[in-house]
């Protein structure tokens, strides 16, 4: 079963900030929503990489994206 809910944009677009993520960006980061649509599928794929800063620097997140966003590698 999948969810839609309406995502502010693709996580991998821009460096977040750890201390003002918002649930579903956590879910994103999490591989529980899709990086870039922020579904959630039982099928979604490896799809890159997020980062976020906090005390210790930058941090990478591998994300996961669902089957129509597999050929993205998130925005330029």
């Amino acid at each position: 079963m999948s969810t839609t809910w309406q995502a502010a944009a693709d996580v991998r677009a821009r460096v977040l900030d750890l201390v003002r993520l918002t649930p579903e960006q956590g879910q994103q980061l999490n591989g529980r929503r899709c990086a870039r649509s922020s579904r959630t599928d039982d099928q979604l794929r490896p799809g890159g990489f997020a980062y976020t800063t906090g005390t210790g620097g930058h941090l990478a997140w591998p994300v996961r994206v669902c089957p129509g966003h597999m050929d993205t590698e998130g925005p330029q």
